[in-house]
């Protein structure tokens, strides 16, 4: 059960609440707001459109993504053989064998003996 706290004097300690409350509220009204709302700055990789300006110089885009292209091609079958000479060689690890049973079968079986 919540209880008030005795006061000597309940006018003195009414008006002193009110002063606080008052305090508290010349406070809160004069509280400055801390969030940024300008816009944020835009990023220039988003602004300049690289693809955009090569058309309009007239480089030919389909021929730089194919370029593009061969390259990737390229590296993947390197990596490719690669991975092929090192299957042939061992040196890559195989699976490790898992073995399948409960563990709780097993402790189950210990307790019983």
């Amino acid at each position: 059960m919540y209880r008030v706290v005795p006061v000597a004097n309940k006018v003195i300690h009414r008006q002193l609440l009110e002063e606080q409350e008052k305090m508290h509220n010349a406070k809160i009204h004069n509280v400055k707001t801390q969030i940024d709302f300008s816009q944020p700055e835009k990023y220039k990789h988003l602004v300049f459109k690289m693809k955009k300006e090569r058309i309009i110089e007239g480089i030919d885009v389909i021929q730089i993504d194919l370029l593009k292209l061969k390259i990737i091609t390229e590296d993947s079958s390197e990596t490719l053989s690669k991975l092929e000479e090192e299957l042939i060689r061992g040196k890559v690890n195989q699976w490790p064998q898992i073995r399948k049973h409960s563990i709780i079968h097993t402790d189950r079986k210990h307790m019983t003996k």
